[in-house]
């Protein structure tokens, strides 16, 4: 489990998932998703077990600590130990009603610690729709570099939508560690 000052990240429990489930098939939540069309539960059962097994994959359940109520979800993918190299994603606050305010921050900076901390990770990377600004704003804030724009490479309500390569390196981590911490401590 990982704790900050307002939340934590820990185990996805069986009582979650439905609220995942609910979560990823909201409308509001697709401008985010390469994804778009809904699932039913079964399949989000089904993912959810498959990612669950798979060593190459860790994934989080968010706790409003105050609240005692998860809020979210969030996870690496990817995860390759040889190289020591892992892709962020599956972010999702579902609840942002209960979600304290500067869940982002605190998120992100709980994420780079356990993955450079605990995984070991040389480097995070990460890919971010072009129109959502405010994430790609928000890891550069932390640090991540632009390293690559993908033209045209999500569709998207009927238009070809370009994507954010962004990575940050083990060594851009330590150098700015203690900004990071601040919002843990």
């Amino acid at each position: 489990m990982l704790v900050g000052k307002k939340l934590r990240l820990r185990e996805i429990r069986e009582e979650d998932i439905k609220k995942f489930w609910l979560w990823k098939n909201d409308p509001k939540n697709y401008e985010f998703f390469y994804e778009l069309s809904p699932i039913t539960l079964e399949q989000h059962k089904g993912w959810i077990s498959k990612v669950s097994s798979d060593p190459s994959e860790v994934m989080f359940a968010i706790e409003n600590i105050e609240k005692e109520l998860c809020v979210g979800t969030v996870g690496f993918q990817h995860w390759d130990k040889r190289n020591r190299k892992a892709e962020w994603g599956r972010l999702l606050v579902g609840d942002r009603d209960n979600a304290p305010k500067g869940s982002g921050r605190e998120i992100e900076a709980l994420m780079l610690e356990y993955g450079f901390e605990h995984m070991g990770l040389n480097k995070l990377f990460c890919e971010v729709l072009s129109s959502n600004g405010r994430v790609v704003n928000l890891h550069k804030k932390f640090g991540f570099k632009e390293e690559g724009l993908y033209k045209n490479h999500v569709l998207k309500n009927g238009e070809f939508v370009d994507v954010v390569y962004l990575a940050l390196h083990q060594e851009d981590y330590f150098k700015n560690k203690e900004e990071i911490y601040k919002y843990l401590r």
